[in-house]
């Protein structure tokens, strides 16, 4: 990776499209090239010989890298610049980005610069677990009753009364990124300086919601920990799990929830009932969390959703 030798100094941005920084992975799971076989197989198949290497290519350009029909002689003259590398330089590039792990260079990459991931739809929720490992933390420090009146996606609720006395709840984000807003600025610089008091290292003040006009949602958000106290305290909501099918049967559930694929909401809406609250949670709180926002636009009141799911908080998965 380039960034090693010559770092961020001149670099203003980073557009990554589809490329997981580890490319092979033993956990199924992961955001990836591709299957470990099916990797061999390309590299074995066309990148030992000229004639293969021209054939890869060719099916790489038209496959994958143009969405298009190209004419004839765009695709010969895309072909001829690519063959310029020798198959056997062109069989060690391959085999070297196959095997490397850039995964602290990416994390340290988009810390430092705004950092664009572009990712095929069904890599979604695995690519947000690798890209936004470290993600930040985002804290509404207003009152339970303006949070619920709407705030920023994605944020969690801790007014700035209750901050210092709830330090251990986020005491693992204390070198990791922090955002948090209010109003006006006002009581969230006051949490700031809470926070960096008690070593916090990395605290944003952000623009209050009086100040910019964000995207605010209404439903209440939750980390991993305080979702798993409220399913457990709570019998009467309905728990659900919007990760596919699948993967469900596959990786088991949180005892007692009910599986709602998060595309298949609306052929399922006779199982969440208006009246109940609905607590959903999925692998990374990603796909929840639009879930979250298609019932709140169907009129559902009481939804409360996972930002940690199931790959970022040790949940029990019962099958």
């Amino acid at each position: 990776m380039k960034l090693n030798k010559s770092g961020l100094e001149y670099v203003k941005s980073l557009i990554l499209v589809d490329m997981p920084p580890k490319s092979l992975s033993a956990n199924k799971d992961d955001w990836v090239e591709g299957p470990l076989d099916d990797i061999a197989s390309i590299y074995n198949t066309y990148l030992r010989n000229s004639s293969g290497q021209r054939e890869f290519i060719k099916n790489y350009i038209t496959q994958v890298m143009v969405q298009r029909e190209l004419e004839e002689k765009e695709l010969t003259w895309l072909v001829e610049q690519s063959l310029k590398t020798p198959y056997y330089i062109a069989s060690n590039l391959f085999s070297s980005g196959m095997f490397s792990d850039y995964r602290e260079e990416a994390k340290r990459a988009g810390q430092m610069v705004p950092t664009l991931t572009v990712v095929a739809a069904y890599w979604e929720e695995n690519a947000n677990s690798t890209t936004e490992k470290d993600r930040v933390l985002i804290i509404d420090v207003r009152s339970a009753e303006e949070y619920e009146a709407g705030h920023i996606p994605h944020a969690i609720n801790i007014s700035i009364d209750e901050i210092e006395s709830r330090l251990d709840e986020i005491e693992d984000y204390k070198d990791k990124p922090i955002i948090l807003y209010c109003n006006t600025g006002n009581r969230s610089g006051k949490a700031a300086e809470i926070l960096a008091n008690n070593g916090f290292t990395d605290v944003t003040n952000a623009q209050g919601v009086k100040e910019y006009e964000y995207d605010l949602v209404h439903y209440k958000e939750v980390r991993g920990a305080a979702f798993q106290e409220m399913i457990d305290e709570n019998k009467d909501l309905i728990l659900v799990d919007v990760r596919p099918e699948k993967q469900v049967k596959e990786e088991g559930m949180i005892e007692g929830a009910i599986n709602v694929p998060f595309d298949a909401v609306k052929e399922n809406l006779d199982k969440l009932p208006k009246e109940k609250t609905i607590a959903l949670y999925c692998n990374t709180g990603t796909k929840s969390s639009e879930v979250a926002m298609q019932l709140e636009g169907l009129g559902y009141e009481n939804v409360i959703n996972a930002i940690e799911g199931v790959k970022e908080y040790s949940f029990i998965l019962v099958k």
